[in-house]
């Protein structure tokens, strides 16, 4: 006999859509903060300018850590004055003293508020109290000034060699980088891109500019822009500095070196002693230099340290959910040793972890949902619902509050054929929702002098639900009114009791639909058996006679 598929009033459930004040069951109270109007001038923090400045800023700021300690470093003044560096940072300063005049048009988020400030005023008295002087300190050009007074000089070679050294000021600049205080947050909000690469991109490129920034210093303390080197290298005077010494060893003398040379031999140096593997073939030869090589080694070396262990953690924890899904499977691993548990029960049991941990996210999902608005838990639900159980009817003409609140308690199953789900008269703490597969509901047979067998009642498919009436009605005292087991491999999704109380408790409309599809699923369910009965004894009867 064909098997019929409770429906209707049976076991798919169809619950009409809530109207009138029954919409906002649930539901907390909607933030009363509008947009505000746009003002005229004011560039805003989401705007698209903004986003396309950040990316400007961040790129002079590379520019500036890049460029500019090596300029000073291997360029002599005249040399500099001459070359197309001298243009770049003309444009630099230009570019960063437009954006000072921006920062007093740039709206803000007030930290104590949380409002979004547009008032001009307001905005320019609190960049005046706030980074406006430190934005001046570090931009201003000041060694453009102390460069117009060495070119009245005579000679610029005759002028001390620390007074030179005021053309250092322009790195200054570098510390605009305490302007982007959270980087990483502009990477991942901006560019979408995950945080643990973000993390280990910074520690890897702080790890080239400080191999940079010591090169440039180590070259600069060797002197090597100064007369007195040139004569010391023609003399065949190894103690004038360190390439000097490197040069004279390797009996490969030169009067002049170009400057990739010269900042490759630097580099190599500064990865040699921020690594601590020895010096090689450059060693501090002058005083200065060892003064500078001690001082280096502190700081690079315990740098080098420091990102070296900070990107070996970075790189470990970037697959977070592989880590927790293989951390879930040796604890269960551990367990099931520990319990001494035979090893096809053992292998059964690790087949439906992975597909539960594989079904369901390794991450406190409560909790994390939990913590943000109605709003955002509600978006983030709907869009898991539409593409997780989207073919469930049970979510269907509910509000959005309800299903937000039950989705993310949903507890994941896998069900192997002929496994039974629910035991006709056993005490029910869950209801399932079918999310693929096919399962027949049917009343137990029991061994009599004549056996009776099972009486097979309905069948349920996906996107039908079973089980909540143990859990709703009284009369029942939790018990279940019949078995229903797998006819294929089914996936499901239970609901434990309490999160139902809870889900209809919160929303009374559901509540009412729910107990009536019950109640008449109850009944719908008793006629069923007695015609199911009925046929199997009259079949009987008809045999006998």
């Amino acid at each position: 006999m064909a098997l019929r598929r409770l429906s209707g009033l049976g076991f798919s459930l169809k619950i009409r859509p809530v109207r009138g004040p029954e919409v906002t069951e649930g539901t907390s109270r909607q933030s009363s903060l509008q947009n505000p109007e746009k003002a005229r001038g004011i560039l805003y923090p989401t705007s698209p300018y903004q986003t396309a400045w950040d990316m400007v800023n961040i790129l002079l700021l590379l520019y500036v850590c890049t460029m500019v300690p090596f300029v000073a470093s291997f360029y002599t003044l005249s040399e500099y004055q001459s070359s197309p560096w001298a243009i770049s940072d003309s444009m630099v300063d230009t570019l960063y003293l437009f954006d000072i005049l921006l920062r007093f048009r740039s709206a803000y988020v007030d930290a104590k508020s949380g409002d979004l400030i547009t008032n001009p005023k307001t905005i320019a008295m609190h960049y005046l109290k706030g980074w406006f002087f430190f934005d001046f300190l570090v931009t201003f050009p000041w060694d453009t000034l102390f460069n117009q007074f060495e070119v009245t000089e005579s000679k610029a070679s005759q002028i001390p060699r620390l007074f030179r050294m005021i053309r250092f000021t322009r790195m200054a600049k570098v510390l605009r980088i305490l302007r982007i205080q959270n980087l990483a947050d502009f990477c991942e909000d901006k560019l979408n891109i995950n945080r643990n690469y973000i993390v280990v991109s910074k520690l890897l490129l702080s790890i080239l500019l400080v191999a940079h920034f010591t090169a440039c210093g180590f070259y600069t303390m060797c002197g090597i822009a100064d007369s007195d080197y040139e004569i010391g290298m023609i003399n065949g005077d190894p103690s004038r500095s360190w390439i000097a010494y490197a040069t004279y060893s390797k009996k490969t003398w030169k009067t002049t070196y170009s400057r990739s040379e010269m900042y490759i031999s630097s580099l190599y140096f500064a990865f040699t002693m921020m690594a601590t593997v020895g010096f090689g073939d450059f060693i501090p030869i002058t005083i200065n230099e060892r003064i500078y090589t001690i001082f280096g080694m502190v700081v690079s070396a315990g740098t080098y340290a420091f990102m070296i262990a900070s990107v070996s953690s970075s790189v470990a924890s970037m697959n977070v959910t592989r880590n927790r899904y293989f951390e879930r499977l040796n604890e269960l691993n551990a367990y099931m040793e520990s319990r001494g548990l035979p090893q096809s029960l053992q292998l059964r049991t690790r087949k439906y972890y992975r597909y539960f941990l594989q079904k369901k996210t390794v991450y406190d999902e409560s909790r994390i949902l939990e913590d943000l608005s109605t709003s955002l838990r509600e978006e983030i639900t709907e869009h898991y619902i539409r593409m997780t159980i989207k073919n469930i009817t049970f979510f269907k003409d509910v509000p959005k509050g309800f299903t937000a609140f039950i989705a993310v308690h949903l507890k994941p199953l896998f069900v192997s054929p002929l496994s039974t789900v629910i035991k006709m008269g056993d005490y029910g703490t869950e209801m399932f929702i079918i999310s693929r597969g096919v399962l027949q509901v049917f009343e137990p047979g029991h061994a009599t002098e004549e056996e009776v067998p099972d009486i097979e009642i309905s069948f349920l498919m996906d996107g039908d639900h079973f089980g909540e009436m143990a859990l709703l009605l009284q009369e029942q005292k939790f018990k279940r009114s019949a078995s229903v087991k797998a006819k294929i491999y089914c996936e499901l999704h239970a609901i434990a009791y309490q999160h139902v109380q809870m889900g209809l408790t919160r929303f009374p409309s559901v509540m009412d639909k729910l107990m009536s599809a019950a109640l008449q699923r109850k009944t719908l369910l008793t006629n069923l058996r007695k015609s199911k009965v009925s046929q199997l004894t009259s079949n009987a009867h008809r045999i006998n006679s």
